[in-house]
């Protein structure tokens, strides 16, 4: 009996590792996703995903659409794919942004900068303000500061008849 407690004691521990040593490797893969991110203020946003893959650094999900709660509006951002780190979320496929003061955008890919809450994207979109619209090649729309900048923009703007 002491030979065998002796024998575990200088063995070597064991563990179990659920990670992958390969980072290319997603470390769990779930489908039907809902995501609640709450702070202290309450519910802050909600995501939906078809498909979501998480690996080590980042997570990957499929025909994802969030519901984000700001001080004055409720915002929609959705994308066929969506590539997401502690900082940013790269958007691809069927962009689309939409605020509840009909605020919106339409782009192929986007990039979501989560802590300055800035939206930006380097291919053609369209944004909309109400009956207003503009087409440019590439924007970056302060969500903060509801501000847009844009390059090689075509604007169509109502105005009221005087």
């Amino acid at each position: 009996m002491v030979s065998i407690a002796l024998f575990l004691m200088t063995q070597e521990q064991y563990s179990f590792a659920f990670k992958p040593q390969d980072p290319t490797v997603a470390n769990m893969v779930m489908h039907g996703v809902q995501n609640y991110e709450i702070s202290t203020l309450g519910v802050e946003s909600i995501t939906n995903a078809k498909t979501l893959k998480r690996f080590t650094k980042y997570d990957e999900l499929y025909a994802v659409e969030t519901l984000m709660r700001g001080e004055l509006h409720v915002s929609l951002l959705r994308a066929n794919e969506a590539t997401i780190t502690d900082a940013m979320a790269y958007l691809k496929g069927d962009v689309y942004f939409a605020r509840s003061d009909e605020v919106s955008f339409e782009s192929e890919e986007a990039i979501y900068h989560r802590e300055a809450k800035i939206l930006e994207g380097n291919l053609p979109f369209l944004a909309m303000y109400g009956p207003h619209q503009s087409k440019g090649k590439s924007f970056v729309y302060n969500m903060n500061d509801k501000t847009l900048e844009a390059t090689h923009v075509d604007a169509l703007l109502e105005t009221e008849k005087q």
